[in-house]
């Protein structure tokens, strides 16, 4: 320990006990007094065996690769794009086919911006919808345009994403996937142009008009 540094020190090693067992061995040193000059003349240690919490350490370190690589096994093996976020709605995960489609990583989604991958119109409600369910912890869904790398433009995407509690019952992850919804929408704004398009030509027809059903009953009508 440094002259005038009374900050106490940590050294963690092995050491053989009298059964000739390895204990991992936490040494806690601390300056109890010190000459005029500032330099420690006594100093107390106190070892602690920290054997088992190293173990648990290790084990959990373990069991988290496992997951990992079951998450990535089965989010890979889906049809969608997929993505698991941290409590904080951080992005940690996604899938290779939110990679292909959007060409951002997780990695890529935390050091930089990527706010461009929603659609500027979208970006706002997305949010807000994104925050609602960090807030409360209830199922997250939205349509929204997400960019696609290969075309260079946004297709539609239905989020889902869902919490996965932990044994206290607080949110400790999100697991989420976007589906295509790209045809649905342009069929459904191509239809929705159609009925403006009637709606239009009925209502400033100089004779009355009828539109009939396929079973022959009237929808629309210019009078």
């Amino acid at each position: 320990l440094e002259a005038h540094d009374d900050s106490a020190r940590e050294i963690t090693l092995r050491l053989k006990n009298v059964k000739g067992e390895w204990r991992w061995i936490e040494f806690r040193e601390s300056v109890l007094t010190r000459d005029k000059n500032g330099n420690p003349t006594h100093i107390i240690g106190t070892p602690r065996d920290i054997t088992d919490r190293v173990h648990r350490q290790n084990s959990l370190e373990k069991n988290n690769q496992k997951l990992e690589t079951i998450n990535d096994t089965i989010l890979n093996s889906l049809p969608q794009l997929a993505w698991i976020a941290n409590r904080g709605g951080e992005v940690t995960y996604v899938n290779q086919k939110w990679i292909d489609f959007t060409g951002c990583s997780a990695a890529d989604m935390r050091e930089r911006d990527c706010s461009y991958l929603i659609h500027p119109d979208d970006v706002e409600e997305m949010w807000n919808v994104w925050s609602e369910s960090l807030n409360t912890g209830l199922p997250y869904e939205i349509e929204y345009r997400l960019f696609e790398k290969k075309s260079g433009t946004y297709l539609w995407q239905l989020c889902r994403a869902i919490p996965l509690r932990n044994e206290e019952g607080d949110v400790a992850q999100w697991v989420g996937t976007c589906t295509d919804i790209h045809q649905r929408k342009s069929l459904e704004e191509r239809l929705q142009n159609r009925q403006l398009y009637l709606d239009t030509i009925l209502k400033n027809s100089p004779i009355i008009l009828f539109a009939f059903d396929m079973k022959g009953r009237v929808v629309h009508s210019s009078g």
